[in-house]
């Protein structure tokens, strides 16, 4: 008993005694993957914070429910990740989660989608676009959902262990309405329903989001940690982000994997977004460009006239329009109607 208490001081979670009864060890194998499921869930909460942002809530609320969960929202928004968080911070963690697409299949039989593992341990099975379904399965899975029990080979067999995550990026109400998904299946579906929003809706949110994905990639490519700069935070903010969480998490990665600075800042993302973000903007540059007032266009031809260079002249403007800006160069290459890259080469050349 000495030593089982030395362990514990020295961080084992529990100790077991001679002669070792199954069902105790099996109770605390299982305790010590519940806890360690709860530690990585607080370990990780920031990061899924940012990632699913106000649905984070909802999501912790149905952890422990053992109810089926629709998920839906545009392609790239999370909905496997929040399949596979829904499943990683429950307290069947340590069981299987096994993934379906069911888009890419043609199953004849829902017994088909259960791999043997899930089918013979429990645990979570995640079948994804599930409005693609066939009707003939569609009618198993209501059946199995209602019951409990799936029709086999072997006969029928109980799963009660077997949590069933749906998603899909088809509205499920469109599906009903033109008779490709059954309404009783739907109904049984979306007890509990997760929408999750396309990213262009959520352009407050996009800098704590890229934070702490920049925190999380850097530790996995086992780089020091990275700040985002705020004109990196405004270009982003801006983007249309056609793929969603998908598309900032790759756009991050290339950024970091090519980068050594300790500070992401604009003029390394992509030159396509660059572009996309003045573009956006441009209607405010013309504008400004016509009210350019005669006592601006007088001050520039008298420092021709004292003698300014070319290269003084376009410093000046440079740091001026930056200056104007608080500092800012993607807001300064508004206004000057250039790349945020242009002038970040021109102020490492004046160095």
């Amino acid at each position: 008993m000495r030593q089982a208490g030395t362990a514990i001081d020295l961080g084992a979670f529990d100790y077991v005694v001679k002669p070792i009864d199954s069902a105790s060890l099996l109770a605390v194998v299982s305790n010590a993957a519940v806890d360690a499921s709860e530690a990585r869930f607080e370990d990780e909460k920031p990061y899924y914070s940012a990632v699913f942002g106000d649905n984070f809530d909802n999501i912790i609320k149905i952890m422990p429910s053992f109810s089926p969960v629709l998920i839906e929202g545009d392609a790239g928004t999370g909905k496997g990740a929040c399949a596979e968080y829904l499943h990683a911070c429950s307290h069947r963690s340590h069981l299987p989660f096994v993934s379906v697409d069911c888009g890419g299949t043609t199953h004849t039989k829902l017994a088909a989608m259960f791999s043997e593992e899930v089918f013979e341990n429990g645990g979570t099975l995640y079948l994804s676009e599930v409005c693609r379904l066939s009707l003939s399965v569609q009618t198993q899975l209501l059946r199995f959902l209602q019951t409990g029990v799936l029709e086999t080979n072997f006969g029928f067999s109980s799963h009660t262990n077997i949590r069933v995550i749906f998603c899909s990026t088809i509205n499920a109400e469109d599906a009903v309405d033109a008779g490709r998904f059954r309404e009783d299946l739907y109904y049984r579906l979306k007890v509990v329903r997760i929408k999750l929003r396309p990213l262009h809706s959520r352009c407050d949110e996009i800098s704590p989001l890229a934070q702490q994905m920049l925190n999380r990639i850097t530790h996995k490519m086992q780089k020091p940690q990275m700040e985002l700069a705020e004109d990196a935070a405004l270009v982003l903010s801006k983007v249309s982000w056609d793929g969603n969480i998908s598309q900032l998490q790759s756009t991050l990665e290339k950024s970091v994997e090519a980068s050594k600075s300790s500070v992401l800042k604009a003029a390394m993302l992509p030159n396509a977004m660059l572009n996309e973000y003045i573009a956006s903007t441009q209607p405010q540059t013309q504008q400004a460009v016509r009210d350019t007032n005669d006592g601006a266009k007088n001050t520039i031809i008298e420092m021709i006239r004292a003698g300014w260079a070319l290269a003084d002249l376009e410093r000046l403007i440079i740091e001026t329009a930056i200056s104007q800006n608080g500092g800012s160069i993607p807001k300064a290459a508004l206004q000057l109607s250039v790349s945020p890259s242009t002038l970040y080469r021109k102020k490492e050349s004046w160095n």
